[in-house]
Formats: structure tokens, C-alpha cells, sequence
């Protein structure tokens, strides 16, 4: 069981998560994570170092609801049927969490307002963390090759990249763009990918 100091921990890092969806995570201080927790700023920060440490400890908060909410319930026991069911997890999956149609991925935020930014700790995690995603990902494909259900000579890292820049594209779509078709053109480009990468593997018997 959690002690007081942890649960209000965990309402912080809920609160920011919130903010983060909706606003980015370079806007985020101290000051407006106090206001939308109820709490002064020095009850906020009695629990991290400072700016930077919260930012990063809301960034893994948001990695471990994404693992808890959609990557663990996107498993199936076939590794074509994992694949596909985590792409289609993967899609509005902030949306299914908070329920909230402003809050949209954290990490998408993160990616644009820090990747031209210069190195820090903020930067760091925020390239660890597409690592994990990208390794990830990479596995499920290779799951899919062991199980012979792709080719052999399949190319991971160009299957993976296609995919990551559907899901981009996606986001682009249908929160800036507001296309009510972005999630069938989602859903399509993935099943597109998919059927492809199977299709070369009967063309290679």
C-alpha cells in the first residue's frame, strides 16, 4: 500500500499528465501543476529536485500508463494478431485513457517541441523513450518472422519506420487537420503494411 507522500506523488504526476496532453510538456511548471492539483507550489515541489526532475518523472508516469493501458492489453498469444492489435491500440490511445478529445499523445508533443532543442536531461528521456518504442516494435516484427508469417529477409527498421510515420501522420490528420476519415486511413495504412509484408513472403515460395 502507498503512504500519503506517495498517493499525492502519484496525483502530481496524474495532474500532469493531464496538463502535458493537452499543452505540451515544455509549458509545464511548477506553478500550473500546483494549480491543477489543488496544492501550493512548495508542496509540489517538496517532491522533486526541481523543474527538469518533474518533467521527467511526469514523462515515465506517461510511459507507464501507456504500457499498463495498451500495451499489455494489445498482447495475443499469435504474433500477427499482437502486431496488428497494437497498432490499433496504439491509435487514440490517450483518447481511451482520459476521454478527453483536447488530450492527444504526450510523446508526439514532447518529440516536436524537443527534438531541435539542445541536449538536457528532458531531451534524453524523451530519445530513450522512442528507443523503447522502437525496439519494441522491432520485436513484434521479428515475432512475426520467427513465426513464419513474414518473409525472412524482411526489412525491421524500414517496416517499423513506415508504421511510426503512420502513426505521426495520423495524429497530424486528425487533431490539427481535424479529418474525421484520419482513423480508417490509420487502420488502413497499417492492414496495407501488413498484407504487404505477407504477400512478399508467398511471392518468395
Amino acid at each position: 500500500l502507498m503512504d500519503k507522500a506517495q498517493i499525492t506523488r502519484v496525483s502530481i504526476l496524474h495532474h500532469g499528465m493531464d496538463y502535458v496532453c493537452q499543452y505540451g510538456l515544455a509549458s509545464l511548471s511548477i506553478g500550473k501543476v500546483a494549480q491543477r492539483s489543488g496544492m501550493s507550489r512548495t508542496g509540489v515541489i517538496s517532491h522533486f529536485s526541481n523543474k527538469e526532475d518533474m518533467q521527467i518523472s511526469i514523462l515515465r508516469h506517461c510511459e507507464q500508463v501507456f504500457i499498463s493501458e495498451v500495451l499489455k492489453p494489445s498482447f495475443k498469444a499469435d504474433p500477427l494478431a499482437h502486431l496488428e492489435n497494437y497498432y490499433l491500440s496504439w491509435m487514440n490511445w490517450v483518447l481511451k485513457v482520459k476521454n478527453k478529445p483536447s488530450m492527444t499523445c504526450p510523446f508526439v508533443k514532447a518529440i516536436a517541441e524537443y527534438q531541435d532543442q539542445p541536449e538536457s536531461k528532458v531531451k534524453a528521456v524523451i530519445r530513450e523513450q522512442q528507443l523503447r518504442t522502437m525496439k519494441y516494435l522491432s520485436s513484434l516484427v521479428q515475432a512475426c518472422i520467427d513465426k513464419g508469417q513474414f518473409p525472412g529477409d524482411t526489412n525491421i527498421a524500414d517496416f517499423v519506420q513506415r508504421s511510426y510515420s503512420y502513426y505521426l501522420g495520423h495524429n497530424i490528420s486528425k487533431h490539427l487537420l481535424n479529418n474525421p476519415q484520419a482513423d480508417e486511413v490509420f487502420r488502413d495504412q497499417i492492414r496495407d503494411l501488413i498484407s504487404l509484408t505477407r504477400n512478399r513472403k508467398r511471392n518468395n515460395d
